[in-house]
């Protein structure tokens, strides 16, 4: 049973919007789509909190489409997994961005959440996978100079 997408815009502006679809009895997607700062991060929670309640839904959190995401975003990104986790359930966090997979690998939260690329529930996620644990490690395997080749430069 497929129920109804549901769309919100933050009130403070069209900064940033979310998704809703619920494709099985057990699965609830949430789509983010724009930035999550100091400004919008609020709402961002305020929104989970709302979607967050129902016991009997893993949460599958997209945020392939954020263009941006600040230690406030990330706290919530915690806050949210916490919050399903504790109830007995996932949280899977797509995201095939690399800015904000740069930010959660740099910060270590990648190692926190289920991480994955797809929404496959199949796939591994990259907190199932080895992780370098030291910082001459992570270095390494990803060279300071390297830059991101999809950020635009002004």
């Amino acid at each position: 049973m497929n129920i109804p997408i549901t769309s919100h815009t933050t009130r403070r502006d069209a900064r940033l919007r979310f998704r809703v679809t619920r494709p099985t009895t057990t699965t609830t997607v949430i789509e983010v789509v724009g930035e999550i700062d100091l400004a919008t991060a609020p709402d961002l929670r305020t929104f989970l909190d709302t979607c967050l309640p129902d016991p009997d839904r893993d949460v599958i959190l997209g945020v392939s489409a954020v263009t941006f995401l600040s230690a406030t975003g990330i706290s919530v990104l915690v806050h949210a997994n916490r919050v399903i986790r504790d109830a007995g359930r996932r949280l899977r966090l797509i995201t095939r961005s690399r800015n904000v997979n740069r930010v959660l690998q740099i910060t270590g939260v990648d190692r926190q959440l289920a991480c994955h690329q797809t929404p496959d529930p199949t796939a591994k996620s990259r907190s199932d996978s080895p992780r370098p644990t030291s910082l001459a490690q992570r270095s390494a395997l990803q060279p300071v100079d390297q830059r991101p080749t999809d950020v635009e430069e002004t």
